[in-house]
């Protein structure tokens, strides 16, 4: 054939020698005519021999992911040995209902679940606030840590310490997610393992008198976890060969195309022609317990065996259940915002399963009554009644099935609520418990500035044991509170000059103190929550252990004074004073010995409550404080100006 072209392309000249140019031209146009027909032998083989080539990256649009936190844990410095690892709470804040103690949130995540190579592209930390003290919003900064730490371990004494500031944002009511940026370099880092993933501590700006609290990941819904979105990567190895995606765009020549999803392949497959990108497997699966599923290709004419692979079906893990509840007609009353509405009297209710709680509101006007008590427990439950700012306003945590009781004037008009939770891993799934809500009103007084007045005893005496702190309470006018306590420990007693207003004598029950420190009455009051309620007037305290801080709560009402004076001080102590919502309102600090006072026109009706606290290393065994506490309408101040007569002309 070849020799018949070129007798017809390429004739022979007459002249028996042949011309150096036509040789030349003859030999290009043979050499091109058999690499054409070279050229579709060749193809199949460069075809086949694409999918030998390294994967390349694939970069797709950011996927979305969410990872639950894999460790957190609270610390506070109110309890520098205690370890919250199992709490279902995490707690920011300095003060609130938590006295003076600074507490920090320690959160982590495990990343393994990230495809290799993984991208990132965003990364946000999601945080569910359950509650709060005050109204405001408050600084809460995201640091890196330096060291690791252990859920069941970390304590304020040994946490590791912040060491960059990833993001600060202002935090408050209303309850919900809140989310900080996180830097996608460190979380990129900490995926790739180039960092070590210590997770972020949350720490509180410097205002004073507050506390946040977001669920952890032992509360049973809204869990913390981090919102990550990436692109590209590799799955992650599982132990099997896994086939491998390759971009092979050259056009291949088919002879019959088979898709199938599974079979055993001959090792010597036939081209397919598809005209787009394939993607080719080049390992062998094996049969593993959790099988990788790969989108089926179709391949050329592979030899399928008739019989079924040993690759086994996935079986899921089995989750055990937990015992069944019982019914609870009040559910769903899990939250602050979801209290169930009742009216005073009694109701049954059930702790079940071990994260629940129970939330009940009712309504009370100011200086109404409120008594609740917990009884009947089936475990150890407590007991906590809230402002209708959502602020604490008491707390009641006996030990073991001891019942609970909370008795205050309420502050302000409002819907107030009760909650019923349980000591960490204590519940019951049939045994209910029984509480009794009772709100008494006020007496109607002559005018409207009530000034609560007790009824029973014209002087402060001793506090006696076995005594309780419940008074009779009636409202009356007064003018200006001066009555005068007197020291509610043995020893002499401050001559107090009478007034018409008559005091209230508390007798609290003792309480038991360490060896080295002498009787204090006053306490168990060493939190906000658990403040001793007093009526204006003069007592004595005494700061013992060094530890020690004092609370008192008292009745306020909108436009009064508030005037504290602390003096005759054994070491250097300090004076703060707080406002109903748990917030500060004012406090005083000088040095050493030196009196203290704080004036504080009110701003609105309520309880508040005056902390006396030691300065570092200051406090007596027996020597006491006096704190006075005066609260009065300050009458108005006339000033007379001088009248100027002007000459006036004829």
């Amino acid at each position: 054939m070849i020799r018949s072209l070129l007798s017809r392309r390429c004739p022979l000249p007459e002249a028996p020698v042949l011309h150096p140019a036509f040789l030349w031209a003859c030999s290009l146009f043979l050499a091109l005519l058999s690499l054409l027909l070279a050229w579709p032998r060749a193809m199949p083989d460069r075809a086949l021999a694409a999918p030998q080539s390294a994967p390349a990256r694939l970069f797709s649009a950011p996927v979305p992911i969410t990872i639950t936190a894999s460790a957190d844990a609270y610390v506070s410095s109110g309890s520098p040995t205690a370890n919250y690892g199992t709490s279902d709470e995490l707690h920011v804040g300095r003060g609130g209902w938590s006295g003076s103690a600074v507490m920090h949130t320690f959160v982590r995540f495990d990343l393994s679940t990230l495809p290799a190579d993984a991208h990132i592209e965003s990364a946000e930390l999601w945080l569910y606030l359950r509650r709060w003290s005050g109204n405001g919003s408050y600084a809460v900064q995201a640091y890196s840590l330096s060291t690791d730490w252990a859920e069941t371990a970390i304590t304020w004494n040994n946490q590791p310490s912040a060491v960059e500031l990833i993001e600060g944002r202002d935090v408050g009511r209303p309850a919900g997610y809140k989310t900080w940026t996180i830097r996608t370099d460190l979380v990129q880092q900490w995926a790739d393992g180039t960092r070590a993933n210590y997770g972020l501590v949350l720490v509180p700006g410097p205002a004073l008198g507050w506390d946040l609290t977001f669920n952890s990941r032992e509360y049973r819904s809204n869990r913390p976890y981090l919102l990550l979105s990436y692109s590209g990567g590799t799955p992650p190895a599982t132990g099997t060969a896994t086939p491998t995606p390759t971009h092979s765009s050259t056009r291949t020549v088919t002879a019959t195309p088979t898709p199938s999803r599974t079979g055993t392949a001959t090792a010597s497959p036939t081209a397919t022609r598809t005209a787009t990108n394939t993607r080719t497997a080049t390992g062998t699966r094996t049969a593993t317990a959790s099988p990788t599923v790969t989108t089926p290709t179709p391949v050329t004419s592979p030899t399928v065996t008739g019989t079924a692979t040993g690759t086994p079906t996935a079986i899921p893990s089995l989750t055990p259940t937990p015992a069944p509840c019982g019914a609870d007609s009040w559910e769903p009353n899990d939250t602050f915002e979801t209290a169930y509405f009742v009216f005073a009297g009694s109701l049954q209710g059930l702790i079940c399963p071990s994260t629940d709680v129970d939330y009940f509101q009712f309504t009370a006007n100011q200086y109404d009554r409120i008594t609740l008590d917990l009884s009947s427990l089936p475990a150890d439950y407590n007991l906590r009644l809230w402002n209708p700012n959502g602020s604490l306003q008491e707390l009641s945590t006996q030990t073991g099935t001891t019942s609970e009781r909370i008795e205050i004037l309420a502050p302000d008009n409002g819907s107030y609520r009760a909650e019923v939770f349980p000591v960490s891993g204590q519940w019951h799934a049939t045994d209910t418990y029984e509480l009794r809500v009772q709100v008494t009103p006020a007496t109607p007084a002559a005018t409207a500035t009530h000034t609560p007045t007790p009824t029973h005893t014209p002087t402060m005496g001793t506090p006696t044991a076995g005594a309780t702190r419940t008074s009779t309470v009636t409202p009356t006018l007064t003018p200006t509170h001066t009555p005068t306590m007197v020291t509610p420990t043995a020893g002499a007693t401050r001559t107090p000059t009478v007034t018409p207003t008559v005091t209230l004598s508390p007798t609290p029950t003792p309480t038991l103190t360490p060896a080295s420190c002498g009787a204090d009455s006053w306490e168990p009051n060493d939190t906000l929550a658990t403040a001793y309620f007093v009526f204006p007037g003069t007592l004595r305290g005494l700061i013992c252990p060094p530890t020690d801080v004092d609370f008192f709560q008292f009745s306020a009402s909108y436009h009064e004074t508030i005037t504290l004076d602390l003096d005759s001080l054994p070491a250097d102590y300090n004076l703060r004073l707080w406002n109903p919502n748990g917030t500060l309102a004012g406090q005083s600090t000088q040095a050493g010995t030196r009196p203290e006072r704080i004036e504080y026109i009110v701003p609105s009706a309520g309880s508040y409550r005056v902390e006396v606290w030691p300065a570092v290393g200051a406090w007596h065994a027996t020597d006491s404080y006096d704190l006075s506490v005066q609260v009065a309408l300050k009458p108005l101040r006339i000033v007379h100006l001088p009248v100027v007569q002007q000459n006036r002309g004829p």
